[in-house]
């Protein structure tokens, strides 16, 4: 996986809160790659960054140092902190947004693996701790759409190593909030639990 860096001035220290979470944003914007958002972010009239871009070929655009405090997640707030911005890792994905553009696997691959990364550093980000820009935006912003593969990226975040299933068993609580899919029977079903 190919990682440029490209430094965004837009950036502030950390509270001394430890970092918890990781969201996940799209990038939604024109024109449609990861170096445009990169060059965006690096602009300081922007007011805009996020620690990681990741483009549709997988490439990962490095914005911010992971200590500092991107400018990620605006004024939202997460299970009683206010200020996630202090908390959180950002990733933008390029994609459009607009639920039909489609993630590619390289893409999905670069965020696990970044996942994966973030969450060796910061073991106090657990896997439901990675959730998307909706769930803790208070200016109903609507990022992740429904088409992105939540399934299939936790499955490559837990099992890096294996191919995934062609039809993957998933149980709401291996998910992070906004990733759970419908289980009619899910008293009935037993599953490993994350930890």
């Amino acid at each position: 996986m190919k990682t440029m860096n490209i430094a965004s001035p837009n950036h502030t220290q950390r509270y001394t809160r430890p970092i918890q979470l990781i969201v996940l944003h799209h990038t939604a914007t024109s024109p449609h790659t990861g170096l445009a958002v990169a060059r965006l972010f690096s602009a300081r009239a922007a007011q805009v960054s996020s620690h990681e871009i990741v483009d549709t070929n997988g490439t990962i655009y490095h914005c911010v140092d992971w200590s500092q405090r991107a400018w990620h997640a605006g004024s939202g707030s997460w299970q009683g902190h206010g200020d996630v911005n202090s908390i959180s890792l950002g990733i933008e994905i390029v994609n459009r947004g607009d639920g039909k553009d489609p993630y590619s696997d390289l893409q999905l691959k670069s965020i696990a693996s970044l996942i994966r990364r973030m969450q060796a550093k910061y073991p106090t980000i657990k896997p439901w701790n990675i959730v998307d820009h909706e769930s803790v935006s208070s200016a109903g912003k609507i990022d992740l759409r429904s088409n992105f593969p939540a399934e299939r990226l936790m499955w490559m975040v837990i099992h890096p190593n294996l191919t995934i299933p062609a039809k993957m068993k998933v149980y709401p609580w291996m998910l992070p909030k906004w990733a759970r899919i419908v289980c009619a029977d899910i008293k009935a079903q037993k599953g490993p639990i994350l930890r």
